[in-house]
């Protein structure tokens, strides 16, 4: 009977700390995992980017281009690009969360010197 009542024991320590790891850390991390993605301003990983286009203003653009070699200017100019430059600016890129929004409705974009904009990054 004893034996018994410590073999229940044991078992229901051993469900109740399956239940709190699998259960409980395991959903966090998840969810930590989760959040973490879903506010990156960049979803895509460094090395799927092939191609930078920069914009500022009218007319004024450079385009970079990922080959074999490393990366390229393709406009304005054809030239290799510094590779150390351009992927130290995709890891910023990539690794940039969203830390607040503001609504364009009923906000004036100006007030955060958000418009006009002075540049793109696509």
């Amino acid at each position: 009977m004893k034996n018994k009542n410590i073999i229940l024991l044991g078992g229901t320590v051993a469900v109740l700390a399956l239940y709190a790891y699998f259960g409980e850390y395991k959903r966090e991390i998840n969810e930590e995992k989760k959040k973490d993605t879903e506010s990156k301003i960049v979803s895509l990983a460094k090395d799927q980017i092939q191609k930078i286009e920069l914009r500022k203003g009218e007319g004024v653009s450079i385009v970079l281009e990922r080959t074999v070699d490393g990366w390229n200017i393709i406009s304005p100019i054809s030239d290799q690009a510094d590779n150390e430059i351009v992927d130290g600016f995709l890891e910023q890129i990539t690794g940039e969360k969203i830390v607040d929004q503001i609504e364009p409705k009923t906000t004036d974009l100006s007030e955060y010197g958000l418009k006009p904009s002075l540049g793109f990054v696509i």
